[in-house]
């Protein structure tokens, strides 16, 4: 077994525990921080499906033929 300098030191003291619940003190965060998020959540939600089903329909119909 190796021995060194550290073997006379006491054990770590462990770290304290916190609460389960936290007591909110100050003002709340809000659900969205910034305008950009906002911005590409909106397109994801709008925009983006209406982009993916255009771009579906052009593939399937440059492969398949028109249907």
């Amino acid at each position: 077994m190796v021995k060194g300098p550290w073997d006379d030191l006491p054990p770590p003291q462990p770290p304290p525990r916190e609460p389960l619940i936290k007591r909110r003190s100050g003002p709340r965060e809000p659900l969205i921080n910034n305008w950009r998020l906002f911005a590409i959540l909106l397109l994801m939600i709008f925009v983006m499906p209406t982009v993916v089903r255009w771009l579906y329909y052009t593939l399937v119909g440059m492969f398949m033929g028109p249907g």
